[in-house]
């Protein structure tokens, strides 16, 4: 008897001291109260989460769409749903741009987390999926698509950028995660991983990095879909559950 009371007196010792989970009501497992972790599943206050669940519009003000002749975009797209009840699906038309828009504050590193599914891969140029810009709306990061194997790029740049050894396939829900950071504007890095898991590559075939010199700057907007003129660009996709923080996002949240 002395001993189990011993245990227990451990246990809400180290509780107390934040060095074991704790459970709540909801019979999930929880961080320590005390205890404030440098990274996270899901940030307590992001600097920008959209679940696209309100069922006529945006969950968040501050969205702005720009569609072009043929483009579409359904922010209560119910066909196939990634997470809860809507996603967004964006159809981007060859040679104009298709895009919806919001922003955030403005920050030099940022990590990004959301579910995605692209439906239809059509041409072998670069297709953008998502980009970061600054303040002045000038592209400082970008994610990419092409059908040459659903080949993924990362832009640190927006001008040259790194392929993953793997691409994406068509009608398969990934999760993704991307990191920006500008380091001090002369050398500036980005990171894509992506999974049909909710583990974050950090290497190998899933996983690219791309530096460069070219000054950069602080990011504060994100466009999804084109976000200008793209000839021969044309790329079809499902996306959710999308978060974007000031701090790093481990595995799927």
């Amino acid at each position: 008897m002395k001993l189990l009371l011993i245990i227990f007196l451990l246990f809400i010792a180290q509780a107390a001291n934040g060095q074991v989970a704790v459970t709540v009501g909801t019979g999930k497992s929880q961080p320590a109260p005390n205890r404030k972790p440098s990274y996270h599943n899901h940030p307590a206050t992001p600097l920008l989460y959209e679940d696209f669940e309100n069922p006529t519009g945006y969950d968040l003000a501050g969205w702005g769409e720009d569609i072009g002749p043929g483009g579409i975009i359904n922010e209560d797209y119910t066909a196939t749903v990634l997470y809860g009840t809507q996603s967004l699906f964006v159809d981007t038309p060859n040679d104009d741009q298709t895009q919806t828009t919001n922003s955030f504050a403005a920050n030099g590193r940022v990590w990004i987390a959301f579910r995605f599914r692209p439906t239809a891969i059509i041409d072998p140029a670069d297709s953008t999926v998502i980009a970061l810009t600054d303040a002045g709306n000038t592209c400082q990061m970008k994610f990419t698509l092409n059908n040459d194997g659903g080949t993924v790029k990362i832009f640190s740049d927006c001008s040259t950028g790194t392929p993953t050894g793997f691409g994406m396939t068509t009608n398969t829900t990934y999760n993704v995660w991307i990191e920006y950071n500008k380091n001090n504007g002369a050398n500036r890095f980005a990171s894509i991983g992506f999974s049909t898991s909710g583990i974050r590559p950090t290497s190998g075939n899933n996983y690219a990095e791309h530096t460069s010199v070219i000054t950069a700057t602080d990011v504060s907007r994100i466009r999804i879909g084109h976000t200008t003129l793209e000839v021969n660009q044309e790329v079809d996709f499902i996306l959710d559950h999308l978060i974007i923080d000031d701090e790093q996002i481990v595995n799927y949240p």
